[in-house]
């Protein structure tokens, strides 16, 4: 582990124009940390037009366990309320959870670039296609138990009890950052 500096070995190849900026940004906060960013580095003024679809989720220090801390209002949309300071468990699908916690896992740990097309909702025997992102970030105790990350979808997803968000088509792309000090991570 005795890297220092930042880089991203394979830039994900980015569709969205919103989530090309949100990485931007992302990269940018990255180079100028010379390692991965702190949360409390980003500043959701300088995207306006990606805030409806951003959301961050974060390891909750004392039970270890996942839990949304912040989601936008198309996110919020899909559940039908306000998901922001819930854990995984309160929000989504059992069905959906420990595939959930396994890839936002594999982000916080190895850390990498999380993004995923294709079915990221479906709802009501509706899938709707879109695009999901998901960067690792340092949480304010200086570990990487933080991501910052936005999906995009089209058309309307139709309110159900369950929302599934994992029939899409998961890829991860390494980060090295000499600043990357892996979380505690229990279950949902």
């Amino acid at each position: 582990m005795g890297y220092s500096g930042f880089e991203v070995q394979t830039p994900p190849p980015i569709a969205d124009a919103h989530l090309r900026s949100l990485y931007d940004y992302w990269r940018a906060l990255a180079q100028a940390a010379g390692g991965l960013p702190q949360v409390q580095a980003f500043d959701p003024l300088h995207l306006p037009k990606v805030l409806q679809h951003i959301w961050i989720v974060e390891i909750d220090s004392a039970s270890h366990r996942f839990r949304v801390r912040l989601a936008g209002e198309n996110i919020n949309a899909i559940y039908g309320r306000n998901i922001g300071g819930q854990y995984f468990r309160d929000v989504y699908d059992p069905s959906d959870i420990d595939t959930i916690v396994a890839r936002y896992g594999r982000c916080l740990s190895q850390p990498a670039i999380f993004r995923a097309t294709g079915s990221v909702y479906a709802a009501a025997g509706r899938l709707t296609a879109g695009e999901r992102l998901a960067l690792p970030m340092l949480g304010r105790g200086g570990v990487t138990d933080t991501l910052l990350g936005a999906t995009v979808y089209g058309g309307k997803v139709e309110r159900q009890v369950d929302v599934l968000i994992t029939g899409d088509v998961p890829e991860f792309f390494p980060v090295h950052a000499g600043n990357h000090k892996p979380p505690a991570i229990a279950g949902p």
